[in-house]
């Protein structure tokens, strides 16, 4: 018997599904390995290349999605994200970074940051078009993701034995597959609500292994000393376990119970592994046994302290005065005045790093920049406005609101919607804690789960919804049987959108491939590539790099490097790319000196001073040149006025007291060694600049009798020249050279006994004399002081003097 019509179409239907069902999950799998994987590629970090490929991912992906028959007839596709409230204010985010073009300053970086910000939306959109078919893909992807956080935890593991046994040189030099450490502990961090979900949701050996790998992934984020997790899981873990009081007083299932338990027992664990580990076998911190039994700890290595400390430690050292926390807290502080200034759209998007310039520059002496705000929050509402930045927390509201409203009437765990909710709102309570102090938003490997949760979220929504409206009766008059022309359009648009950022991440790829070259060669002081290769290598986009310097500067370093001045001033010169960085001045300051044309080069010194006003190298620029017209003064006031702000540079001691000698200031010159001396203990270029001044200030204004002692006494009239010698020592007391010459003075006068005397005043003043020592001998020998003699003529014949070496042999060998 053949089958009926409809039940052959009811079995290729069945059989699409199936299909779709594959090649779905196998696309989900792409979106988690493509971003976590894909390596640099020769560029200089990671971020390039794989915001490239997951472009291209999406671009594939949709028109996938577009071809196939079942998903242009979905509501999901074209209505169903846009109707949710996660959906709509995540698009209104995106429209307003569109509009925050207005306000930036370089619109290549805008454009840049919108590129990344699409890219993450678009995998947003195909994810939730994916999962809208089956929402147990959701399973799937916490697997892959458990199975990550182990690799990861793992991975962890096998370098903490190595830095133990000394393989490498610290902590933060653990990065795996990623560019850092930081982004290794965010993407543990962040991959933690998975192994969670698990735990809470799924059965026998899965739960098991969920408890194994949430504990692991725990241990691994306190062994990779991120203060800012361990503060982040002090707080999900107060967040969570509050959860589930509130759960066990509504159902007083033991269940529940079993799971806080769990929790805990997990996070317990994985600090008394640490613990453990940091206290016994880290390096320097190993337990020894002295001789009296006693147990002790090893003082750790200078460098090594704060991240191989105790939690408690580490976190206790969370204060203003810290390097990490006083970056971020001046960070935040400049990012605040940002959004005072512009409330309405921010300094434009991906400007952050351009605008913070105008108030980080008046602080920071050197070219090392923040670059990020690390806080996504903040740096988004700069760069955005108030209402970017509230429409970007609000995508993290309504996820968590969803979450509540559907636990509030519905707490049965077999509910896919009710787990889906689940994980979307503790993944995002797990990002943004990654948000709060650091900058996933610039991540792709963390972008990629963030994707994860907001798409699950999306997709939760609206089943809940369409299941609401079942049980009303209630039909949705947007479905329809196919795309109309408006749809079509759409499509088109979004595929053109896709394809320009896609060659937007191309070139920045090109670009940071190059810059790597560049970086490379910065950081080892010696600029060993051609010019002319590095300029070609760079295409037009984008102009500022990844550290936030000026392309064109960086052509401009290689120029000058080859003596190129006034192709370096025309490479800069009409470059407004980061108008507060000041690089672009100083390099024209130094290429207008270089081409002898001091009034140029002030002019730009200044500028840069106006922009700079800490740095060193530029202040010297200025104080040389000042010194080339004659004006020590001023050259001598502006060193005094740099010190006064920052007292750790030697270099400025050294210059600014060489132009207060100029200026006739000895004693501020002598003052300023002082403090020098006190800043810079035993450096030989201080002491040796103390002895100058001290020749200015106590020899130098008596040098004429000096000078005229030496020619009577090269003239052997020891008498006059004794007499001058005396006079001189009573104004420059312990002077060493005069207190030679008047030994040998006396001593070529035969007055032996005074001679000794006075060699014995001349080596209190400088003890390694040999010369003088050999003297003293001779005079001895010449009182018939023979045993006296000796030993003045053989500690003479030790330090390595000729006559110490005869007379010994002569007179004391054969005795």
């Amino acid at each position: 018997m053949k089958p009926t019509k409809k039940k052959q179409i009811s079995q290729q239907t069945k059989s699409s599904f199936d299909y779709l069902h594959i090649l779905y999950g196998l696309i989900i799998i792409a979106y988690i390995l493509i971003p976590t994987f894909t390596p640099n590629l020769m560029a200089l970090d990671t971020n390039a290349p794989k915001f490239l490929t997951t472009a291209i991912l999406n671009f594939v992906v949709f028109i996938l999605l577009i071809s196939f028959k079942r998903e242009r007839a979905d509501v999901v596709f074209y209505g169903n994200f846009f109707r949710t409230n996660v959906g709509l204010v995540y698009a209104a985010f995106l429209f307003i970074v569109l509009l925050s073009f207005m306000k930036s300053i370089n619109v290549m970086e805008s454009v840049l940051q919108f590129a990344k910000v699409v890219t993450v939306f678009m995998a947003v959109f195909n994810l939730s078009v994916l999962l809208n078919g089956d929402l147990r893909s959701v399973k799937l992807i916490a697997v892959i993701m458990m199975g990550l956080l182990l690799f990861d935890a793992v991975s962890v593991f096998y370098y903490i034995n190595k830095f133990i046994n000394g393989e490498i040189a610290a902590i933060t030099d653990i990065k795996t597959v990623y560019s850092n450490k930081n982004i290794l502990a965010s993407a543990i961090f962040v991959k933690l609500p998975f192994a969670l979900w698990l735990l809470v949701f799924e059965k026998a050996w899965l739960k098991k292994l969920a408890w194994i790998a949430l504990m692991a992934g725990m241990a691994a984020t306190f062994f990779l000393a991120t203060r800012a997790f361990y503060l982040g899981l002090f707080l999900i873990s107060v967040i969570f376990l509050t959860y589930y009081v509130v759960v066990f007083l509504r159902t007083r299932k033991k269940e529940v119970l079993w799971l806080a338990g769990s929790y805990l027992s997990a996070i317990a664990i994985s600090l008394l592994i640490f613990s453990f580990t940091q206290n016994f076998l880290y390096p320097g911190n190993k337990t020894v046994t002295t001789a009296n039994s006693l147990p002790q700890v090893t003082e750790a290595p200078v460098g090594l302290e704060r991240h191989t400390q105790g939690v408690i430690s580490q976190v206790a050292s969370i204060k203003g005065t810290d390097a990490s926390a006083g970056l971020r807290l001046d960070a935040w502080k400049w990012s605040w005045q940002l959004i005072k200034e512009n409330p309405l759209f921010g300094v434009g998007a991906g400007n952050w790093k351009v605008a913070i310039l105008e108030l980080e520059n008046q602080k920071n002496d050197a070219y090392i920049y923040i670059y990020k705000a690390h806080n996504d929050f903040i740096e988004t509402t700069a760069e955005t406005g108030l209402l970017g930045g509230l429409l970007f927390l609000s995508i993290f509201v309504f996820v968590l609101y969803n979450f509540i409203c559907y636990f509030s009437k519905n707490q049965n765990n077999s509910d896919i919607l009710l787990r889906s909710f689940y994980l979307s709102a503790a993944g995002l309570v797990f990002y943004g804690v990654d948000a709060m102090f650091n900058f996933p938003a610039d991540r792709p490997e963390i972008l990629i789960l963030f994707a994860v949760f907001v798409a699950t979220s999306i997709v939760a929504d609206n089943q809940a919804k369409h299941q609401l409206m079942e049980r009303n009766s209630i039909s949705d008059s947007s479905q329809n049987s196919g795309l109309t022309l408006v749809k079509w359009f759409g499509s088109f648009l979004c595929l053109g959108l896709m394809a320009g950022i896609i060659y937007f991440h191309f070139q920045n790829f090109q670009s940071i491939k190059n810059q790597r070259i560049a970086f490379q060669e910065i950081l080892s002081g010696k600029l060993k590539g051609p010019s002319e290769k590095i300029i070609k290598g760079f295409p037009s986009f984008p102009n500022v790099s990844i550290w936030g310097e000026p392309i064109s500067s960086i052509k401009a370093r290689y120029l000058i490097n080859e003596s190129k001045f006034q192709e370096a001033i025309n490479c800069v010169k009409n470059d407004f790319t980061s108008p507060y960085d000041s690089r672009r001045e100083f390099y024209m300051a130094t290429a207008y000196r270089s081409l002898n044309k001091p009034d140029s080069a002030m002019l730009y010194s200044q500028l840069t001073y106006q922009l700079k006003p800490n740095y060193l190298r530029n202040i010297v620029v200025m104080a040389e040149l000042l010194e080339q017209k004659g004006e020590f003064s001023k050259a001598s006031e502006l060193m005094e006025n740099q010190l006064r702000k920052n007292k750790s540079p030697l270099q400025a001691y050294i210059m600014a007291s060489n132009l207060f000698i100029k200026s006739g200031k000895i004693d501020k010159a002598q003052s300023l060694i002082g403090e020098a001396m006190v800043n810079f203990p035993g450096d030989t270029s201080v002491v040796k600049q103390q002895r100058f001044i001290n020749y200015k200030l106590s020899i130098e204004p008596h040098i004429a009798l000096y000078n005229e002692a030496k020619i009577l006494f090269d003239d052997k009239n020891y008498t006059k020249s004794l007499r001058l010698l005396t006079e001189f020592l009573k104004k420059v007391p312990n002077d060493s050279n005069a207190l030679i010459m008047k030994a040998f003075a006396i001593y070529y006068l035969k007055n032996y006994h005074d001679c000794i005397l006075a060699i014995n005043e001349a080596l209190a003043v400088n003890n390694k004399n040999a010369s003088l020592i050999n003297l003293r001998g001779v005079c001895n020998r010449m009182l018939n002081h023979a045993d006296e003699a000796c030993v003045d003529f053989k500690m003479a014949m030790e330090m390595g003097n000729q006559s110490g070496i005869t007379n010994y042999g002569r007179y004391c060998v054969a005795k």
